[in-house]
Parts: C-alpha cells; sequence; structure tokens
C-alpha cells in the first residue's frame, strides 16, 4: 500500500495544479534562482545607482573609462528582455540594427563625424563601449575605433553571413549588435570597429571637468 502511495503521489499533485499552472523547465528554474527576492530588489536598485555615479576617466581629454553597474543584478536585467519589450524600448531602425543584425547606410549615421569629447555607450543598456579618444575617421561610412573602452563590454563572435567570413561585435551586457571588427586599422592596435550609429548613444564629456583634470 505504502509503495502505491509513492507511485502515485507525483500524479495527484500535477493534477492539483491549475491547467494555466506554468510548470518550470531546469532552464527557468536557473533563471528563478538568479532573480533576487522582493525584499532584495530595493537594495539592488540603490547599488545601481551609486555604481552608476562611481566613474572613473583617462585619456588626454578626460572622457568616462567606465561606469561599474551591477547588470547581473539589476531587477529587470537587458540579457532577459522579451523581444516585445525590445520593441517597445527601441525605435524601429536602432530595434532593426541592435536586435535583429541589419546595418544602417553608410554616411548617414548620427556620430559618423561627431568630434565631441566623450564616451560612446551602448543604445539598448547604455554600457560603455568606445572613447572619443579611440575614434578616427576611417573613411568607411561608418564611426570607427581602433580599440573598445571596456573590452569586457564588447563581444567578438565569427559572422559567416552574406558569403563572408567577418567577426561580429556585439555589446556582452545585453547581446545588441555593434558591427564588426576588421584588421585594418591604425596604429596602435591595427583594428578597425565599425559600429552603427544606432548601436551607440553619446555621453558629452562635462568640458569644466575636463579642463580640470588637465590642469592637474
Amino acid at each position: 500500500m505504502r509503495g502505491m502511495l509513492v507511485v502515485l503521489l507525483p500524479f495527484f499533485a500535477a493534477a492539483a495544479l491549475p491547467l494555466d499552472h506554468p510548470v518550470l523547465g531546469d532552464e527557468e528554474r536557473r533563471r528563478a534562482r538568479r532573480q533576487p527576492s522582493a525584499r532584495q530588489q530595493p537594495i539592488l536598485l540603490r547599488q545601481n545607482q551609486r555604481n552608476l555615479s562611481c566613474v572613473s576617466t583617462h585619456g588626454r581629454h578626460g572622457t568616462t573609462r567606465s561606469q561599474r553597474v551591477i547588470y547581473g543584478q539589476l531587477v529587470r536585467s537587458a540579457q532577459w528582455r522579451s523581444d516585445e519589450e525590445w520593441k517597445q524600448q527601441l525605435d524601429t531602425e536602432t530595434y532593426q540594427v541592435l536586435r535583429k543584425k541589419a546595418t544602417e547606410r553608410p554616411f548617414t549615421g548620427k556620430y559618423l563625424h561627431n568630434k565631441e569629447n566623450g564616451m560612446y555607450v551602448c543604445a539598448g543598456c547604455g554600457a560603455p563601449l568606445f572613447s572619443s579618444d579611440t575614434k578616427f575617421d576611417s573613411g568607411t561610412g561608418w564611426p570607427s575605433f581602433w580599440s573598445p573602452a571596456e573590452k569586457e563590454n564588447v563581444e567578438e563572435k565569427s559572422d559567416r553571413s552574406l558569403f563572408m567570413k567577418r567577426v561580429e561585435i556585439l555589446c556582452k551586457q545585453c547581446g545588441g549588435h555593434l558591427g564588426h571588427v576588421f584588421e585594418d586599422g591604425p596604429q596602435p592596435t591595427g583594428l578597425r570597429y565599425c559600429v552603427n550609429s544606432l548601436s551607440l548613444n553619446f555621453k558629452k564629456t562635462d568640458e569644466k571637468d575636463a579642463s580640470a583634470r588637465l590642469s592637474k
């Protein structure tokens, strides 16, 4: 009798669930464990606000070098946004480039001729990607940089689309498509990070802060 109960218990437990009850698989259980509890959420939000204000600098212009943001602990991390949420957050053109790997037409990007000092950040999640210190005119029609500002924020991936062998670059924080990297750039790296303007936002360096740093 005890053996029969052991066998039948899982059946009764499953039958007791409502029809619309979500049954979590292994991946969903792992994700659920990563999510902060309701008690932890206000603490993590305060941590993120503090980290957003902690900015270290480098370079001749005093541009932003890093923003130590706890992306993995955000209550609703960009990595877990659904496609529908991305559509709501981004305009149509940015969505097509950042999430669907489209390419903007050459010589049309808003940052192609931008010569202001500052940091280029991901248009999807705000992660710092490229400094104005490494921007150069490649003549290709897209903003080009010879190095990322934060290498840990830029991921490289083999791309064999369009019958070509290329190296795609993505924002490592949210997976957004940035462009491609080529081995025909200037020194000291010899690399050209060719980036869509639509994948970026620009954070201008405060001129007063830059002057203060230069005078030190």
